[in-house]
């Protein structure tokens, strides 16, 4: 084995023993590989969509990675730089050139020395320097991200499943359910942070509000409303004896002067089926009989999410889920159509995707982002 196979293979070892399977991915056939880089944001990073004339802003903590797709050719490291591919859902052609670049002059200025370790941390820590993005990212339109989308689907190397953006299909354009690329870009930075938040909660310690108990984030539950966090046991003792005794209304939170509610999957993966279909029947039950002759597709209460002025029922119901229902908008004298996945957005855990029953499309927007996108708020053809 020359030199240059050797710095190679100890090279390889050296990065499969600081990173991880997630981060890396080595091909064990080759001198080739692929890292996925998290680069690092700031406190406040937000990310902007310009849409339509309306602007949606979110605060995210983590971006979908950076994809760093490399082979070693047989003079690596003393005379050849590695070949690679680099691809980024939410970056543009020029910027990932920009990057390329940069990783091409780190390595010439090595003089023949390894370089991956020093690309990874480059693309961690410098990358939105570089590309001039400080606490503000604001996605391509429509029509820059889909020529860099393009540019980049004829680039080598693989995408993992659910980075590449894929343009609206013809079923959603004709159902009335049509997402552009920026917004279906969007929603995948949203799932994205919600799904590393979620792996952040589960590996952090917290004290139960009850018992007092120290646990892992995986054995307890944080409701979304107040943020407040209990341990599975309590929160299922709590429950289970509100709703056997009836008092669904009891179902919230155990602090003391809080009244936030849980969202029905919440509950749900604590009781069971069986006490969770009471909890929903009763709830649904209770609220109708406190408003009288009001029938529920003309009900005038105001939606909690506040979108286009919806007058809905005031709580989230899996029997809801099950059917589309009209919902009077107070304003326009007009009925919208509010389809089972707009609901799933509270009433679904992080990551699972849930069919509308209206487009039979799947909406892959975690909690609490879609209730503020309309992604799946259809207008009927009712007047």
């Amino acid at each position: 084995m020359n030199t240059d196979l050797e710095e190679q293979e100890d090279e390889l070892l050296a990065l499969q023993s600081i990173f991880g399977s997630e981060e890396f991915l080595r091909n064990e056939s080759k001198s080739a590989g692929e890292f996925r880089v998290s680069v690092e944001l700031p406190a406040g990073f937000t990310v902007l969509l310009k849409h339509g004339g309306t602007i949606r802003q979110y605060d995210v903590s983590f971006l979908p990675p950076l994809i760093l797709t490399f082979e070693l050719p047989g003079d690596y490291p003393s005379y050849a730089p590695p070949s690679f591919t680099l691809t980024c859902s939410w970056l543009t052609q020029p910027q990932l050139t920009s990057l390329s670049d940069q990783l091409t002059d780190l390595y010439q200025a090595t003089g023949g020395a390894v370089v991956l370790f020093s690309w990874i941390q480059f693309l961690r820590e410098e990358a939105l320097k570089q590309l001039d993005i400080h606490n503000l990212l604001e996605l391509p339109s429509d029509q820059n991200h889909s020529s860099s989308a393009a540019d980049r689907s004829e680039l080598p190397g693989s995408v993992p499943a659910g980075q590449e953006v894929v343009p609206p299909n013809e079923d959603q354009s004709d159902s009335g359910l049509s997402l552009t690329a920026s917004q279906i870009l969007l929603s995948q930075i949203l799932i994205h942070d919600a799904e590393q938040k979620q792996k952040v909660f589960a590996a952090t310690p917290f004290d139960c509000g009850v018992c007092f108990s120290s646990r892992l984030g995986s054995e307890c539950v944080q409701l979304y409303e107040c943020g407040h966090i209990f341990c599975l046991a309590c929160l299922d003792e709590f429950w289970k004896a509100q709703i056997t005794e009836g008092n669904v209304r009891g179902v919230t939170c155990p602090q003391v002067d809080c009244s936030a509610t849980p969202t029905p999957a919440q509950v749900k993966s604590l009781v069971g089926e069986e006490l969770f279909h009471r909890y929903d029947r009763l709830l649904l039950q209770s609220t109708l009989d406190v408003m009288p002759g009001m029938p529920i597709n003309n009900a005038d209460l105001l939606c909690k999410t506040h979108i286009l002025d919806i007058f809905v029922l005031p709580f989230r119901s899996e029997l809801l889920l099950k059917t589309t229902w009209m919902f009077k908008n107070k304003t326009a004298r007009s009925f919208l159509t509010i389809s089972s996945c707009f609901w799933c957005l509270e009433n679904e855990p992080f990551l699972k995707p849930s069919e509308c029953n209206v487009t039979n499309q799947q909406a892959h927007i975690p909690p609490p982002y879609l209730a503020t996108t309309e992604f799946c708020l259809l207008p009927s053809n009712l007047s």
